[in-house]
Formats: structure tokens, sequence, C-alpha cells
């Protein structure tokens, strides 16, 4: 098992997708109300950043499973 760098923040990947965006929306309204920006800011970036994966994870296993439109042509000869 590999270990992140120090500089680099621990994935959210034990959060739930609805923990994600619920932890989302309070850190959206922390900054609205202007309390702790930082952190705020901080915490949404990584929050962005790991439904962006996950969201991408699913798009790829989607398209794994699209069959071809024409079955026994060459795609590059469309």
């Amino acid at each position: 098992m590999t270990t992140a760098p120090e500089s680099e923040p621990p994935a959210l990947r034990f959060m739930t997708t609805r923990e994600l965006l619920v932890h989302r929306r309070l850190a959206q309204r922390a900054l609205r109300r202007r309390r702790t920006p930082d952190q705020a800011t901080a915490m949404l970036a990584r929050i962005e950043a790991e439904l962006a994966r996950r969201r991408d994870g699913r798009m790829a296993r989607a398209a794994a499973k699209v069959p071809p439109l024409y079955p026994g042509w060459d795609k590059d000869a469309l």
C-alpha cells in the first residue's frame, strides 16, 4: 500500500457521494458567511476533485458497456 506525500491531503474515498454533497453545501455556506474561508476553499477543492474522480470513473464504466453502432464495421471506415 502506498502512502500519499505529506503535502498532499488524504483522499476522501471513505465518504459516500451523498456525504460529499452535504459537506460541499456546508463549505459553500461557510464561504458565503465568510467563516474560515481558507479552510472552506481548501475543502471545496478536495470535494470537487473527489466528485470529479468518481464521475469520470462512472462515465468510463458506462462507456465500456455501450455496444457499437454498426457491428462488423471498422470504426475508421465510417
